[in-house]
């Protein structure tokens, strides 16, 4: 009885230490993996308007999408701000239907000249947007060219507050890595851009898109950039200009007036626009990502261990069967 007893305690604690190994392993993991995915919160909150239907301050009963046909157009609306906007606080605008302007065209554009190497031949991508025909019957290239340059969105949007200004800045709008693939020529950049043309649809060149931050134009102007990257729905205009110790905190809770200069032809995008006020922000956790890395750590080492050792057990178990099976039964001995 006690052989047997030791025989079935040899047999089971092997297997029942793998199998507490392999639980405890995944409760680790799992524990982990929860705490990494937790580990980043949305802080901050938003303010959204339609402004698509906004009327002409000059005659409310006009509307200004109807109004930019003959001229220029701007609308006031009221936006209320219930709790403090902890900075940095950006503004965006978002098409609801933005895919039905870039979508067709979002391969009509020249990369090689977008990364700063002008050619007197655009693409052939830029089809009908590659060249203007000057008053003299010569074709001169457009910079930059492709019908998604320029359609270009050009609403612009300010902010008052007590009948003043929110002091805004319209760079530092996206990382150094969204700007990367944008690079304007080398040396002086009106001279670069003086055989080109600005796209058809675009009141000044390419080189005027800021007349604040020289270094803010050409292929390098971020209001450009984003228009160009057709994955961003939502694109950044602005943020609040945290230089200004009346903004330093963001902005306060109270009445605001949003001015919409309207500018983009209804023709062009009849769907909704909308104007975003946000200071959401994602916040790390640094306690809890690092414990679900350390977690996620130790479970993953436990599991590997606890499967090594049930994958050599087997193979033991195994090569024993093999042997008792090659040596067979014992011949009997003559007396």
């Amino acid at each position: 009885m006690d052989s047997s007893n030791g025989k079935f305690d040899y047999v089971r604690k092997p297997v029942v230490l793998l199998a507490i190994g392999l639980i405890i392993g995944l409760i680790f993991c799992i524990t982990g993996i929860i705490l990494l995915s937790t580990s980043t919160e949305t802080k901050g909150y938003e303010v959204t308007n339609d402004y698509t239907d906004c009327k002409y301050f000059d005659n409310p009963n006009e509307r200004c999408k109807d109004v930019i046909a003959r001229q220029p157009c701007a609308c006031y609306i009221a936006l209320n701000i219930s709790e403090q906007m902890e900075a940095p606080v950006t503004a965006f605008y978002e098409l609801e239907s933005y895919e039905l302007i870039t979508g067709p065209y979002s391969k009509s554009r020249d990369d090689q000249q977008l990364s700063g190497h002008l050619s007197p031949t655009p693409a052939a991508s830029c089809g009908n947007y590659s060249y203007v025909q000057t008053p003299d019957g010569q074709k001169k290239p457009i910079a930059p060219c492709g019908a998604l340059a320029d359609f270009m969105f050009n609403d612009t949007f300010s902010l008052q507050v007590n009948s003043e200004y929110v002091p805004t800045i319209n760079t530092g709008l996206i990382s150094d890595d969204e700007k990367e693939p944008f690079h304007n020529p080398e040396g002086n950049l009106e001279e670069a851009f003086k055989q080109f043309s600005k796209p058809i649809n675009w009141p000044r060149n390419v080189t005027q898109l800021d007349r604040v931050h020289p270094e803010n134009n050409g292929f390098q102007n971020e209001h450009f950039i984003i228009w160009m990257k057709t994955d961003l729905k939502r694109k950044p205009t602005w943020r609040v200009n945290v230089a200004d110790d009346n903004f330093a905190n963001g902005l306060a809770p109270g009445s605001y007036n949003l001015r919409v200069e309207y500018a983009y032809p209804a023709s062009r995008y009849d769907g909704k626009r909308l104007f975003v006020l946000s200071s959401r922000q994602e916040v790390v956790n640094k306690s809890r990502r690092d414990a679900g890395i350390a977690l996620l750590s130790i479970g993953v080492i436990i599991l590997v261990i606890a499967i090594s050792l049930l994958v050599l057990r087997k193979w033991e178990r195994c090569r024993n069967c093999l042997r008792s099976a090659y040596k067979g039964p014992i011949p009997a001995q003559d007396n």
